[in-house]
C-alpha cells in the first residue's frame, strides 16, 4: 500500500484497500471470507463497501464493476490501477483530515478552532478528534502539529508535504492550483536555461517541488542556513554563476515581494535540479565531505564492474567509456541517496 493511506478517512481507506485487492491482477482469486480476513471486516460491513465502490466506480468508469457471486466469490471487471489511483484521489480530496491539513498550509494566518470549523463545516468535537489525527501523522513524520500549523525543519516540512501531493495526484492532476501560473513561469524560465524538457512524465516531480515550495515561502516558511546536508561547494556560486545566477534572479523575481533572503532557497532547488537530473551533476560542484563520500561509493561499484564482469577487456578504451560513463551516473544517484532531499520511498 502506498504511503499518507492515514489521510483517507476510515471508510474510504477500506474501500480503497478493497479497490486495491481486486484491480486487475490476472488470475488472483479472492473471496469474501479471505478479503475479510485480510480487512479485519465483518461480511456485512464487507458487502456495504463493497455497493459504495460499485457506485464510485459507475461514477469514475461506468465499465468497471464489482460484486460477489452467489459462492461468495469477487468478480470484478475493467478495475485497473489507474481507476483505482483516480477513486483513491477523490477519497482523498473528500476526506476531513486532509481538508484540514490543506487548509492549515493554505492559510497560515488563520490558525483558530472556529476558522477550522467554518472553513471544513464541522463542529468543534469533529474539530478536535481531527487535530487529534494530525498531531499523531505528524508526530509519526517526526513533526509536531500545534496551533494548527506544521511545526519542524523546515526541509523536513516540505518533504512531507511533498510526498502526500506528489504520491496521490501524480499522473492524474494538477494540485495546488494557486500556484500554477508562478510555477509555470518558473518552468518556461528554467527550460529556456536550462534546455529542460518539460514532457508530463518528468516534469511533474520539478512542478511539485516549486509548488510546495511557493506555497511555504507564501505563509513566510523560507529555507534557512545551514541546511540538513548542503550539496553545493562553498565556491560553487563563483565558479558556476551559469547556473547559480539564473535560479537566483528567477526566484527574486517571483518572491521579491515576501522580502525573504532567497540564496538557501537557490541552493535547495539546485540541489533537486542536480538529484533529479535536470541538470547535469558534476562531482566537482559538491561540499569536500560529500564528494568524498560520492567518490567512495562509485569508486567501489566501478571497482566491481571492472574487475568481476569486464576482467581482461577492461583496459580497452570502449571498456574505460563505459566505466567513465557509468561512474557519471553513479555520481548522480550516489549524491541523491546522500543528500537530505532523498527518503527512502524515493518521492523526493
Amino acid at each position: 500500500m502506498e504511503i499518507h493511506n492515514e489521510f483517507l478517512d476510515l471508510n474510504y481507506r477500506y474501500q480503497y484497500y478493497l479497490l486495491e485487492l481486486v484491480a486487475d491482477h490476472g488470475d488472483y482469486y479472492l473471496t469474501v471470507n479471505r478479503a475479510m480476513k485480510l480487512l479485519g471486516l465483518s461480511k456485512f460491513k464487507l458487502s456495504q463497501y463493497v455497493e459504495t465502490v460499485n457506485a464510485d466506480l459507475a461514477m469514475m468508469s461506468p465499465e468497471s464493476y464489482l460484486r460477489i457471486n452467489g459462492d461468495g466469490i469477487f468478480e470484478s471487471g475493467h478495475i485497473s490501477e489507474s481507476i483505482v489511483r483516480k477513486i483513491r484521489l477523490d477519497y482523498l480530496q473528500q476526506s476531513n483530515l486532509f481538508k484540514m491539513f490543506e487548509f492549515s498550509l493554505l492559510n497560515p494566518g488563520k490558525n483558530e478552532t472556529t476558522d477550522f470549523c467554518d472553513a471544513l463545516f464541522i463542529g468543534k468535537t469533529k474539530f478536535y478528534e481531527l487535530r487529534k489525527e494530525m498531531v499523531e501523522v505528524a508526530d509519526h513524520f517526526n513533526l509536531q502539529f500545534k496551533k494548527n500549523q506544521l511545526i519542524g525543519p523546515e526541509m523536513q516540512i516540505r518533504q512531507f508535504v511533498f510526498e502526500i501531493y506528489y504520491s496521490y495526484f501524480n499522473g492524474i492532476e494538477k494540485p495546488l492550483a494557486l500556484f500554477q501560473e508562478t510555477v509555470d513561469q518558473m518552468l518556461v524560465t528554467m527550460r529556456d536555461q536550462f534546455q529542460i524538457n518539460l514532457l508530463p512524465t518528468t516534469i511533474t516531480k520539478l512542478e511539485t517541488y516549486l509548488k510546495v515550495q511557493s506555497l511555504r515561502l507564501r505563509g513566510k516558511n523560507a529555507l534557512t542556513a545551514p541546511l540538513l546536508a548542503p550539496l553545493l561547494a562553498p565556491d560553487f556560486k563563483t565558479q558556476q554563476p551559469q547556473l547559480w545566477q539564473p535560479v537566483l534572479s528567477m526566484l527574486t523575481t517571483n518572491y521579491q515581494l515576501l522580502r525573504i533572503p532567497l540564496e538557501v532557497e537557490a541552493e535547495g532547488l539546485l540541489t533537486f535540479l542536480f538529484t533529479e537530473s535536470y541538470v547535469p551533476l558534476e562531482i566537482d560542484y559538491l561540499t569536500p565531505d560529500l564528494k568524498n563520500g560520492v567518490s567512495q561509493k562509485t569508486g567501489q561499484f566501478v571497482s566491481k564492474v571492472e574487475h568481476v564482469l569486464m576482467k581482461d577487456e577492461a583496459h580497452s578504451e570502449q571498456a574505460q567509456n563505459i566505466l567513465a560513463n557509468l561512474a557519471h551516473d553513479l555520481d548522480q544517484i550516489h549524491a541523491k541517496h546522500l543528500t537530505f532531499l532523498h527518503r527512502t520511498n524515493n518521492l523526493y
